[in-house]
């Protein structure tokens, strides 16, 4: 194994470790439509320290990273995010579908006619979806989207509190788990 910090690619996936407290540039990284890219145990120390995922990745996986920028060209089968604080994800070209467990600030800036998959959030607050129109772009780069000035933003829910009226079943989104008694 590498010494940490460590980034690599092994048969058909790269691997980002242990990169601590990097300013600019970050980590940058070429990925194609047959390699993943898992990114683990990265802090940049309160200063969001960027990876930079050019090309068309396979997968993204992110866990146990503090204050990253992770800018991704575009991920094609899935995002996986998982014990992670304070991450901004910035995907361009479709975004398939996205898993966030256990993490506290996790943003994601998207556009929003590329969303192609679905959202599930577990155990996790504070998970924001920040989309842009394309217009009339045929391609949305992460620079697109960066340099967007019509963002519109939304919470993920953290909680949803489900009950029963007799034979009617509805669920409402709660911002904290002790109104599920209420």
């Amino acid at each position: 194994e590498a010494p940490f910090p460590r980034t690599e690619l092994i048969k058909d996936n790269w691997i980002v470790e242990g990169h601590q407290g990097m300013g600019e540039p970050g980590v940058e990284i070429s990925s194609n439509h047959e390699q993943g890219v898992q990114i683990l145990n990265c802090d940049g120390l309160n200063n969001l320290t960027p990876i930079t995922i050019e090309g068309n990745t396979k997968r993204l996986e992110i866990e146990n990273c503090k204050h990253i920028r992770v800018v991704v060209e575009a991920v094609l089968f899935g995002i996986c995010v998982i014990n992670c604080q304070d991450v901004l994800i910035v995907a361009g070209g479709e975004l398939p579908d996205v898993e966030v467990k256990s993490c506290n600030a996790v943003a994601f800036l998207v556009c929003h006619k590329l969303v192609d998959g679905k959202f599930s959030v577990k155990d996790s607050g504070g998970i924001m979806i920040s989309t842009v129109d394309r217009g009339e772009n045929p391609v949305m780069l992460p620079e697109h989207i960066l340099a967007a000035n019509n963002l519109v933003s939304a919470e993920v829910p953290a909680y949803f509190v489900t009950t029963s009226a007799g034979k009617v079943w509805t669920s409402q989104v709660t911002a904290h788990p002790s109104l599920e008694h209420q």
